[in-house]
């Protein structure tokens, strides 16, 4: 299908799409505690993280959409696809026992095939990942390296790419794991570290590190204390940015097991041994009296939330949007709440308790405070550090609720969770003249954005007023498709400037136009050609792709203001 976009103002309310690298993690943490899900939407990589637990023998019920009561039974996910839109609950129970062998399809998600691979040869488990034909050409180098450096065998027959079949097991004396063109495999080893009862690891090379990070908090979310010790930085010298700061590359990561009852796991002979030493051949069993359970709302997503924010502030619109998580106390994709700001538009985080009475804005870059700062900010309102903070995701060590038991969810708690409110963006134009018809000249801006670089695609559309450039934007090339090479490609069709020059990508305005474009399959560069539609007009030629992580995006662009049309 084809979207037809006139120029439009974005403006109003909306509740942020979900997170699905949270959505994600927590799906996959049913490989070691019974999971509850709540306020799900059904993309394309969930239902991929959904159906790859099932292979692993967990027993998995979908209650909703909300509002209908319906049971959907999740042994087959008949009847469960990206069109299904609402929200969902999704009740995960561990196996007591898991299969020898598995074959794993991941569909489109590398997220799920990444962390899967580890986590099969923590617990004993021979398998085959695979996925489809975009993920294949995805490369899984360091995985495969880390895989074999850590004692376990991968057979990759498409060269170091998917399929991969894992054989073996993992040994928890000797874990190296090399990052090279993702973090997500490393996320999986940690994982794979508190499947085993706990451990550590020596990391290196690893770029995203703010997603290993998320990961690290959800695990002590579930009851895991996790610590992440720098071992090298890059040089401040090799970046022109100064924003952000940059992330170690080296380190090591030690998850430790507080005592909620989980078996030891000892590597080598195919068994376990559980607390008293007794030993079991064969694939590791679940057999503590008591099981970990992760009861999680799945907040808002950041990056996806900012295609909606972008096309709202450069059209000269308002909008806020709810269930978003506080900032983290490390860079982020929450970061991209500074980053407007920096870029010169109106941008504020209003805390849980700090909706009506406002707080958290940045009126300009130079109020912008370091991350710390907001941390702190946030907890002297209740929010992130205070009494608020574990609101919406809580872990316990309780007995297991049993496969197919009703469980009563009080969906109005969400005092955890805030507000991004993101205003017009003012260069100087005349009262109520959005940003794209003043052009006038401003500073620059200038990011390194290697440890989250799908924020360049949130960011791109400012490019239309002023002049932005990116730094560590590399691993742009190996998504779901080469992303880096769209990008330069969506934003040439509507007129502005793109250079990519000493890895380094340049964009700045030009003579805005009207363009018709094709999402090469990536949902990403779909969402940045809708931005862009809403300023000049124009198509987005198969437009469902955004199914990947936001099933119901076009249908919010409707309701915001946007003004679609569909056509074959």
């Amino acid at each position: 299908m084809r979207a037809v976009i006139e120029p439009s103002v974005i403006s109003g309310v909306m509740s942020a799409p979900k997170s699905k690298s949270m959505a994600v993690r927590m799906i996959l943490a049913s490989i070691f505690a019974d999971v509850r899900v709540r306020d799900v939407e059904l993309s394309e990589d969930v239902l991929s993280a959904f159906r790859a637990v099932q292979a692993l023998g967990v027993a998995a019920e979908v209650h909703g959409p909300r509002g209908s009561g319906a049971v959907v039974n999740g042994s087959t996910g008949v009847g469960l696809n990206p069109f299904t839109l609402g929200l969902y609950d999704l009740t995960l129970r561990r196996p007591d026992r898991f299969p020898p062998f598995a074959q794993v399809n991941a569909g489109g998600s590398a997220t799920v095939a990444r962390m899967l691979v580890p986590m099969l040869a923590a617990l004993g488990i021979e398998g085959v990942v695979d996925g489809d034909s975009s993920l294949r050409r995805r490369p899984m180098r360091g995985l495969v390296i880390s895989m074999r450096d850590s004692g376990a065998e991968v057979e990759a027959t498409g060269g170091e790419r998917l399929p991969l079949r894992v054989k073996g097991r993992l040994n928890p004396s000797r874990l190296r794991v090399v990052g090279l063109e993702s973090s997500q495999h490393v996320s999986g080893f940690a994982y794979a570290l508190s499947a085993m009862g706990g451990g550590k690891l020596v990391a290196s090379e690893v770029p995203s590190v703010s997603y290993v990070e998320l990961t690290l908090w959800l695990l002590e979310k579930m009851g895991f204390r996790t610590e992440l010790l720098p071992l090298s930085f890059p040089s401040l010298r090799s970046s022109a940015s100064s924003w952000p700061l940059p992330s170690p590359r080296s380190f090591q990561l030690v998850v430790v097991d507080q005592g909620t009852g989980s078996e030891e796991f000892a590597a080598g002979d195919g068994g376990v041994s559980d607390a008293e030493g007794n030993r079991e051949a064969g694939p590791r069993r679940a057999r503590s009296a008591t099981r970990r359970v992760l009861d999680a709302e799945v907040p808002g997503d950041y990056l996806i939330s900012a295609f909606y924010a972008a096309a709202s502030s450069l059209g000269g619109g308002t909008l806020t949007i709810r269930g978003l998580y506080p900032g983290l106390p490390f860079f982020g994709d929450h970061s991209v709440v500074e980053a407007f700001a920096r870029l010169g538009a109106p941008s504020e985080f209003l805390g849980a308790e700090e909706r009506e009475a406002g707080g958290g804005r940045y009126e300009s870059p130079s109020e912008c405070p370091n991350e710390n700062d907001a941390v702190e900010e946030w907890s002297e309102g209740g929010g992130w550090n205070g009494a608020g903070r574990d609101r919406g995701i809580s872990a316990s060590a309780d007995t297991a609720f049993a496969a197919g038991e009703s469980h009563e969810v009080d969906h109005g708690a969400k005092g955890w969770l805030g507000s991004w409110r993101v205003g017009p963006i003012e260069l100087g134009g005349a009262a109520g003249e959005s940003a794209v018809s003043s052009q006038r000249g401003q500073p620059s801006f200038n990011a390194n954005l290697e440890d989250s670089p799908d924020m360049v695609l949130s960011l791109a559309a400012f490019a239309a007023v002023k002049g932005v450039r990116f730094e560590g934007v590399g691993r742009l090339r190996f998504k779901e498709s080469d992303r880096l090479k769209g990008l330069v490609e969506v934003v040439r069709a509507f007129g502005l400037r793109a250079e990519l020059s000493s890895g380094a990508l340049t964009l700045g305005p030009g003579k805005l136009r009207r363009a018709d474009v094709v999402c090469p399959s990536d949902h990403r560069l779909a969402m940045l050609a809708s931005v862009l539609c809403s300023l000049a007009g124009g198509s987005v030629g198969s437009a469902e792709c955004v199914n990947k992580s936001d099933p119901a995006f076009w249908r919010r662009y409707e309701e915001l203001g946007g003004e679609i049309r569909w056509a074959r």
